[in-house]
């Protein structure tokens, strides 16, 4: 059962593993590596989560432990006296330990290796890697891109920039190697070279890469070169065995072509015909590309170069709207058709293809991906080609109703049935996916071209293409010079075989790399006829090969040209439709839509306009339907009679007149107009004087149209019925009157006029006992209503509290007595009208109403001002404080960065390395004490000019200009110049550091030299110059000569030391030693006596050589002696420098190659020592020889100085300090361990601190975005996320401190961490300013809601709208976004408007809106402010309409300190008849508004 189980595993998993291979030939199907990778990832982390969860148990456990075993070890007997510990302690070794090992012992990986295991079937092959690598080398080619280009990624329309590596570079190198592509070779090879001389780090070594550089480039026949190279490898690698034979070869063939040029004839050479190298290799390489014609077109064609249209041809292409001869479909609503190309007749479809359908056709298509092939012209089978990079699916129409849609739209576009079409074919490019030049047609050499596909030959091929691409991509027809660039939702048709059925063969085709970018594109293709078949064609769209009944289509009729131009194709629509109605597919008809709607959009506004202009709402509409059959309650009636009576009469006195019998005396209409001139204030047309039935009627004519005019409907109210006498009529027109001129401008908080005088009512009785008004009829039939409204607003006039409920006619009474008398409200009811009736009448009760709220609201009118007048004081004394402080700490702010940047632009280096450590701590103090103040200084700085401005905008004051040279951007300049300042200071001491370093190293290594030359060199002179071969012996003369000899092979062992002094002493004087001219004056004392030795070496050899044929016996055992003995000395004298020489390594990595290169010394001490016993024993043997033949004279070596002694000293002293240079060693390994766990200590902080700081960013973008709350709820957030940041602070002075440790080891790199402390101080700094900043925005956002009295619904509308149309989520609208943004909100924009609108919002013209600048423009639109004119209106009613205003009003209506402010600072009125002290207050709200100093 288990192995039935496997088995069908296996076999269900086969699919998945044959979808997925040939990945670089699909971008689409190379989108699941990406989520296979990412996969990995979090399957890699879930590994390391559970490792750690692991280990931090064993660490509680052993924390606990280590608590108790230290407490039981301070007294064990005592511990254990106790049973309880007894007990747990046999527990813990029995059970705990064990459930620790098995805690310790247990496996982790399994999750992680086992999803890797069943991912890994879904991993690209070698064969993906070779073909993305290739399809890199042929976008090189067709785009002819250096590498360099291609390594940075600085590729035109990427959005995801990438660079390769050095491994990367090599790898393709490799490839290409592999391939025997020595020209891409040589490329890339030499990229990963520059790559490597730049510094980048890498596994590989320049050996490597300069072994297959050469190579190639020899392969190229440029031998010079590659010996060059192949001398440069040895130079890093001596022992390299391949390139030391490399070497000979080259200069072998070097040798030999220069042997062959030297025999060139004399004509040849005259004639100037010999090839240079890069003649030779520019030959070559066109050889081995094989560059056709075609090919060369295709290439330039794919650049965008040798298009070949001429202007003639190009004004014969047209656009038009298409129907396809009136076909039904497209009469009304034809499609785009636009000419691509004459000849071949090319056209082009626009918005063919929806979006939705695009993603459909894709998600079909996917899973179905496989790679493309091509028809093989000799046998008609289907297979794959490497010069076609694709992957391609079929679709057919019973699969989907959206293909078969697709599918009916070409048929009835191009005309030809789709019967014997092929199925719509989906390819998607890969990886530089190209399709080389083609033919979609069968040629007649073919004959089974596309015998599988038992189809006919392919007529036409309709091609869409559903997706843009960034760069390359195009469809290129090489034969003509024609280009066709894709662009989304289009489709491109063209025919393929003349009308005869013969092919056209101007329609080979290709299609192009693509560079940057992912190609989707549909093909169809179809055909009809014997014998005519075709091979299949799959570029990156959807493409469709069309066949059916012979129809001539687009270009059918004439190839040069379109087939009707679009004047012709309207003039007969004209002629079909009618000379006076547009033809159905004419651009006009576009504009015609657009007038439509345009005229709709009016029609809405005038609506609107004339549904606002409407004096009252339901209520009033109600009140409008009158019913002429129906009679008015009795009672009611009575109660409007009186009350409209006493409300026309309180008005008609003031034309000294009144009315008696208000059906009556309206009837000639001469009283209604008079009383209509005084309610309004207006003149009414003159009146007729007859008594004459139509002249009545002419003068209620006059009122009624002055009512209408004033946006009063009236509803079957005609002025024959006034003139009749209908008392209903004649009282419904006075309520309507009533309504219009007392009641409409009632208004509270934006209600209806009879819904704002109730909430009117209400609120000013809320406080009074026994009083609910709910209504306008029996809420006021106790009289208490009209009491407290009275109380109210004149509590001097009754006591409320006497008052009882229970005397409903005593309040009445009261009421209105006192209104008569005090108020100059007339009695309009008796209270007897009101307690008698069960319901009073609505309208008589509003009216008497009314006039208690007109007779009140002059005294609100002054309270109002005084407080507007009080607010608008107090808004501009807390300006002008801001504006001091903003002044005092700029300018404390730019002193401080004045004095502190020529500190860090002096770049005077010190001599010594303590002087340069000191000026080092001076600027961390500078970093850790005096800057952070400074920043959060600048930082409040900006926020404080941020707050001003805002109040002074919300304010409608003129914006704050400070002082020159303080401006925040100023300050932001002169900051900007000191953090140069500061990192060029850093990175100087940091060089100097490094400078003074080497040149103490440098200095102490000449003097080691030196002293070791110069104890060589003393007495050589005098030895030198000595003439003792004149008296000697031959043998001594021989003798002589032998030590001359040794003498000489000694001198020119000690070059390449003299040559080592010489370069230090070089060096020192280019890096500025301090102490160069000592140097200099040594190294010149040196060198004249190296010479002066050579001189006299020289001369006392001729010396001996011409005595040399007198002296002919020689020691030959001494001689030999002389000769081991002398190198064998210099190579001891050569290790004791080498083993006593100073060193200077910065990881890990440089002391262990000293090590190992100590190692490899250490193991040619054996040979050493057999060479020493080797000298020794001939010295033994002359002392054997002396004593065999009894020589007694002292003899003396006369070819050496060098004695045995010297040599076992010399050795012995090696043999000491090869131990003492390992100790040196190991104390620089644990050195270099110690600065590595520096590192990796300041790496484990800064890998945790930079995301942290990251994510605090990204919380905070979070925050200031997010429209769900209210803005307190974000201002909450942000502090408590303020508060996080701040509490945060240590863990960044701790890395501080670490990084201090660092830089005081100098250490000057970190490979474990990309983040410097440059990076995290930085982004520290700018966490600090970034919630500063936004808790700022947002207090603004609160401050500009509260001042303007905006609901937090409308804000949250606000930033909704704003979120909405911010595409970008950059928090700034584009110009486009915010006029889309101003359409969807009601805006009807003309240019002239919107043009208006962007100079509020975007004044500076950056060309996009912030949020803060929409914020102040929404509020300006949506609530009022506070101008000078309502100002001066204010302080005019305080002033009881005088121009001027005394101090003594001043001090009496506003607030002590108010009042003072303005006494300070109105000027005088000098207006005529004005007393003493008199102040201007228009002036003074003026200037409050205007340029002034207040």
């Amino acid at each position: 059962m288990e192995l039935l189980c496997w088995c069908l595993l296996m076999l269900s998993c086969l699919p998945s593993l044959a979808a997925h291979n040939d990945f670089f030939t699909s971008i689409g199907q190379m989108t699941d590596l990406l989520y296979t990778e990412k996969d990995l990832v979090t399957s890699l982390k879930d590994y390391i989560k559970a490792e750690e969860n692991k280990l931090e148990q064993v660490k509680r456990w052993a924390d606990k432990l280590d608590s108790l075993t230290a407490t039981a070890m301070q007294d064990p007997e005592g511990f254990l006296g106790h049973p309880v510990n007894a007990f747990k302690l046999m527990k813990r070794l029995n059970t705990e330990w064990s459930s620790l090992e098995s805690l310790v012992l247990s496996d982790t990986t399994d999750g992680f290796i086992s999803n890797l295991t069943i991912q890994r079937q879904h991993f690209p092959t070698d064969e993906d890697q070779t073909g993305a690598a290739k399809a890199l080398l042929r976008l090189q080619d067709t785009y002819r891109l250096d590498a360099n280009t291609i390594s940075v990624g600085d590729l035109p329309g990427v959005k995801h920039k990438s660079q390769m590596t050095v491994e990367d570079c090599y790898e393709l190198g490799k490839i290409a190697y592999s391939d025997v592509d020595y020209y891409h070779t040589e490329l890339w090879m030499a990229q990963a070279l520059r790559q490597l001389d730049q510094g980048e780090e890498s596994t590989l070594d320049k050996v490597t890469v300069l072994d297959y550089l050469s190579y190639s480039i020899y392969q190229q026949g440029e031998i010079e070169r590659a010996l060059e190279l192949t001398m440069r490898l040895l130079e890093l690698d001596p022992e390299h065995q391949r390139a030391t034979g490399n070497r000979k070869y080259f200069e072998f063939q070097l040798e030999k072509q220069k042997n062959e040029a030297e025999k060139e004839t004399y004509t040849e050479k005259e004639l100037g015909k010999r090839e240079t190298g890069e003649e030779k290799k520019k030959s070559k390489k066109k050889v081995s590309n094989h560059l056709i014609p075609e090919r060369k077109k295709y290439e330039m064609l794919c650049r965008g170069e040798g298009i070949r249209m001429t202007p003639r041809r190009q004004s014969r292409l047209f656009c038009r709207y298409y129907d396809n001869k009136h076909n039904p479909k497209y009469v009304l609503s034809p499609v785009k058709q636009q000419d691509e190309w004459d000849r071949p007749y090319i056209v082009r479809y626009l918005d063919i293809i929806s979006d939705k359908e695009m993603e459909r056709v894709k998600q079909l298509a996917k899973p179905r991906l496989r790679r493309a092939t091509i028809s093989n012209p000799i046998t008609g089978v289907l297979e794959t080609a490497p010069y076609r990079i694709s992957k391609s699916a079929w679709l057919t129409g019973y699969e989907d109703p959206m293909i078969d849609t697709i599918n009916q739209r070409i048929e009835d576009l191009t005309g030809l049935e789709m019967d014997t079409a092929e199925e719509l074919q989906v390819a998607n490019y890969g990886v530089g996916g190209q399709y080389e030049p083609h033919f979609d047609f069968g040629r007649k050499d073919e004959p089974d071209a596309f015998k599988e596909l038992g189809t006919g030959n392919r007529i036409a091929t309709w091609l869409f293409y559903m997706s843009d691409v960034a760069a390359g991509g195009a469809t290129v027809f090489p034969d003509v010079g024609a280009a066709v660039w894709p662009q989304k939702g289009t489709a491109v048709f063209w025919y393929n075989l003349f009308a005869s059925g013969e092919g056209d063969y101007s329609t080979r085709h290709a299609a192009c790399p693509v560079l940057v970018g992912n190609k989707w594109v549909g093909v169809g293709e179809g055909g009809e006829g014997e014998g005519l078949e075709a091979s299949r064609d799959r570029p990156l769209l959807m493409r469709l090969w069309l066949g059916g009944r012979w129809q001539p289509g687009p270009g059918r009729q004439d190839r040069t040209g379109p087939d009707r131009t679009g004047e012709e194709r309207d003039q007969q629509q004209q002629q079909q439709l009618g000379e006076d109605e547009p033809p159905p597919h004419h651009p006009s008809q576009r504009i015609t839509a657009e007038s439509t709607i345009t005229m709709m959009t009016m029609t809405q506004v005038e609506t609107t306009v004339h549904y606002d202009n409407g004096y009252e709402e339901e209520y009033m509409l109600q009140e409008d339907e009158w019913d002429r059959d129906m009679l008015l309650d009795p009672a009611w009636e009575q109660q409007q009679r009186k009350t409209f009576t006493a409300w026309c009469n309180s008005h008609l006195r003031k034309a000294s007149t009144q009315i008696e019998n208000i059906e009556e005396d309206f009837r000639n209409g001469l009283k209604l107009m008079l009383l209509l001139e005084v309610i309004s204030g207006e003149r009414l047309p003159k009146p007729d004087r007859g008594k004459m039935r139509f002249h009545k009627i002419a003068n209620v004519n006059k009122a009624l149209e002055f009512i209408t005019s004033k946006g009063v409907k009236l509803v079957s109210i005609g002025a024959e019925e006034i003139v009749d006498g209908n008392v209903k009529m004649t009282l419904g027109m006075i309520w309507t009157i009533i309504l219009r001129f007392a009641i409409q401008d009632i208004s509270v908080e934006e209600t209806s006029a009879k819904e704002g005088l109730l909430l009117w009512c209400q609120r000013k009785t809320a406080p009074y006992r026994n009083v609910n008004v709910q209504n306008f009829h029996v809420s006021w039939k106790d009289g208490l209503a009209f009491c407290a409204l009275i109380h109210r607003h004149r509590p001097d006039l009754l006591d409320y509290s006497k008052l009882n409920k229970d005397d409903p006619l005593g309040n009445l009474n009261l009421a209105f007595d006192i209104a008569e008398k005090h108020l100059d409200i007339p009695k309009m009811l008796d209270a007897e009208d009101i307690i008698n009736t069960p319901k009073p009448d609505e309208r008589a009760i509003m009216t008497y109403v009314s006039c208690f709220y007109h007779a009140f609201a002059g005294a609100e009118q002054a309270e109002t001002a005084a407080n507007r007048i009080s607010k608008v004081l107090g808004v501009n004394q807390e300006n002008e404080k801001m504006m001091e402080e903003y002044e005092r700490l700029a300018s404390e702010l730019l002193e401080w960065i004045r004095r502190t940047t020529p500190w860090l632009e002096n770049r005077a280096p010190e001599k010594t390395m303590a002087e340069m450590q000191r000026k080092l701590e001076d600027f961390r103090d500078y970093r850790r004490q005096h800057k952070p103040p400074k920043v959060q200084e600048k930082c409040q700085l900006e926020i404080n000019f941020n707050t001003l401005q805002t109040k002074l905008r919300i304010s409608n004051r003129p914006a704050f200009m400070p002082s020159e040279g303080k401006m925040v951007s100023d300050i932001a300049s002169a900051w900007q110049g000191l953090e140069q300042a500061e990192k060029g200071f850093e990175e100087w001491l940091l060089t100097e550091i490094r400078r003074l370093e080497r040149l103490d190293h440098l200095a102490e290594k000449f003097r080691q030299k030196a002293n070791n030359h110069e104890n060589w060199a003393s007495g050589k002179e005098l030895i030198l110059s000595q003439k003792d071969y004149e008296t000697a012996t031959l043998t001594e003369i021989r003798a002589l000569l032998r030590k001359h000899e040794a003498f000489e092979s000694d001198l020119a062992a000690h070059q390449d030391r003299v040559e080592q002094i010489a370069a230090i002493a070089q060096e020192l004087n280019e890096l500025d030693y301090h102490d160069v001219a000592a140097v200099n004056q040594r190294c010149q004392s040196i060198c004249d006596l190296w010479d002066k030795l050579g001189t006299l070496t020289q001369k006392r050899r001729e010396a001996l050589e011409r005595t040399e044929k007198l002296l002919e016996t020689i020691d030959q055992l001494f001689l030999e002696f002389a000769k081991r003995s002398a190198p064998f000395n210099n190579w001891m004298e050569g290790a004791m420098e080498d083993l006593q020489d100073m060193f200077i390594v910065h990881t890990i990595e440089e002391v262990q190659s000293l090590i190992a290169a100590h190692e490899q010394f250490k193991a040619t001490l054996p040979e050493a020592d057999a060479e020493r016993q080797a000298i020794l024993g001939i010295h033994n043997e002359v002392q054997k020889i002396s004593q065999s033949y009894g020589i007694k004279a002292d003899i003396m070596n006369p070819y050496s100085t060098i004695t045995t002694e010297e040599l076992l000293n010399k050795w012995e002293k090696v043999k000491k300090l090869v131990p003492q240079r390992d100790g040196s060693l190991q104390e620089e390994m644990a050195r270099q361990h110690a600065h590595e766990r520096l590192r990796r200590q300041f790496a484990a902080q800064a890998n945790l601190i930079g995301p942290w700081i990251q994510t605090r960013m990204e919380e905070i973008a979070r925050c200031s975005l997010d429209i769900r709350g209210a803005l307190e709820d974000q201002m909450t957030q942000l502090k408590q996320c303020e508060h996080v940041i701040v509490a945060y602070k240590p863990n960044i002075d701790k890395l501080e401190g670490d990084h201090q440790l660092i830089q005081e080891s100098l250490v000057f790199d970190n490979k474990h961490t990309n983040y410097t402390m440059e990076h995290i101080r930085v982004g520290w700094e700018l966490l600090l300013t970034t919630i500063a900043r936004t808790i700022n925005e947002i207090e603004t956002q609160i401050l500009t809601r509260d001042a303007k009295g905006i609901s937090q619904q409308q804000m949250n509308e606000f930033r909704s709208s704003f979120s909405h149309f911010d595409r970008k989520k950059n928090g700034a609208m584009e110009t486009d976004d915010f006029r889309a943004c101003l359409i969807s909100m009601g805006y009807d924009l003309g240019e002239v408007e919107f043009a208006r609108i962007m100079m509020l919002v975007d004044s500076s013209g950056t060309g996009v809106v912030s949020f803060q600048s929409f914020i102040d423009f929404m509020t300006r639109e949506t609530a009022d402010t506070d101008t000078a004119e309502q100002v001066v209106a204010s302080f005019r009613i305080l002033a009881t309409d005088k121009p001027y205003i005394l101090v003594e009003e001043l001090r009496r209506e506003l607030p002590p300190e108010q009042a003072e402010y303005c006494i300070m600072r109105m000027p005088p009125y000098t207006g005529h008849g004005a007393p003493p002290g008199a102040l201007d207050y228009t002036a003074f709200s003026t200037a409050l508004y205007g340029e002034s100093d207040l």
